[in-house]
């Protein structure tokens, strides 16, 4: 960026009197703007300049609204969105506006109704062929499968909140612990409904088992190059899997947390879990204190073990 950008997760609300509502859905802090100081915001795009962007306004108050934004965190000068030990995140692509919504829905829709039949194709058919497979092939499989496993699980979010009728901001590339990734930015707090803000979360999920059973029929069809298309399947279902567990910034913990109606559950879980008198007070709400109460126990038991877990994965590796 070489200028100044206002923050793109920012949501921009007429009020009745010409002004605006101002809020910042990663901190939901809300402030209002002068119809013409929130055209001065809309303008910095990064690549526009300050002065040229303040339109009627003066010099003066626009290097007040500078300071203003600056003050607020409400500026970015770089792709750059976050760093930290071992970790960075960088923003490969901005969403001004939103795709057709209709569009959105039917490929969403599209993912809803495809992805178990898929997977279940084939397993089946890869089952059938009973195919020998050839390790040299299978690791360059699955690292090659791991590039359309991450972005497209992102996108896959993307596709659900778009059609749905949330904001997609931002996706972008993510390096945590040396492990690739990628992100999205999105804000569906408009989205009315439990199971379509679940479906959202579980959009992900869904895609890898969808590109897993692709793979595998693929296989199927193709038997020479078998042990490669499996590497592929075999990573994408381990993605599925993994981002289904009930654990901190995982699908799943956003899932089961939606379902339960607890968007606090992964700080309360282990409260809960080691103090008897919470349980107890759940369990006496009913069908629904219970479950919330059992997830609390499962996701602290997870909480503990996973670290472990991937500890024995990356060893495994390491030596072998």
């Amino acid at each position: 960026m070489r200028y100044p950008m206002f923050v793109n997760w920012a949501v921009f609300t007429r009020r009745p009197d010409g002004t605006y509502l101002v809020t910042d859905t990663l901190t939901e802090r809300s402030f209002c703007l002068s119809a013409e100081a929130a055209r001065f915001a809309k303008r910095l795009d990064g690549r526009t300049s300050p002065s040229l962007a303040a339109g009627r306004l003066g010099r003066r108050q626009a290097a007040d609204l500078l300071r203003l934004f600056e003050e607020l965190d409400l500026l970015r000068r770089s792709r750059v969105l976050e760093t930290s030990f071992l970790s960075i995140c960088w923003t490969a692509a901005i969403f001004r506006r939103n795709p057709p919504r209709r569009a959105a829905a039917r490929g969403n829709l599209a993912l809803l109704a495809l992805w178990l039949p898929v997977f279940a194709l084939g397993v089946f058919l890869f089952w059938e062929a009973a195919l020998p497979v050839d390790d040299a092939d299978y690791i360059p499989g699955a690292l090659a499968g791991l590039v359309p496993g991450v972005l497209l699980h992102e996108l896959a979010h993307a596709c659900a909140a778009w059609g749905y009728g949330g904001h997609v901001f931002e996706f972008g590339l993510c390096l945590h612990w040396l492990v690739p990734g990628a992100y999205v930015l999105t804000d569906v707090s408009g989205v009315r409904g439990s199971l379509r803000q679940t479906q959202i979360d579980a959009a992900g999920v869904e895609l890898n088992f969808l590109l897993a059973g692709l793979f595998l029929i693929a296989a199927s069809a193709a038997p020479q190059a078998a042990s490669f298309l499996l590497g592929a399947a075999a990573l994408n279902f381990l993605l599925a899997v993994g981002n289904l567990l009930p654990l901190s910034g995982v699908d799943g913990g956003r899932v089961l947390a939606s379902l339960l109606g607890l968007p606090e559950l992964d700080s309360r879980a282990r409260g809960v879990a080691l103090r008897g008198a919470r349980r107890k007070r759940l369990a006496a709400a009913g069908a629904e204190g219970k479950a919330a109460a059992a997830a609390c126990v499962l996701v602290s038991i997870l909480q503990l073990l996973w670290p472990l877990y991937a500890v024995s994965i990356l060893l495994e590796v390491i030596l072998l």
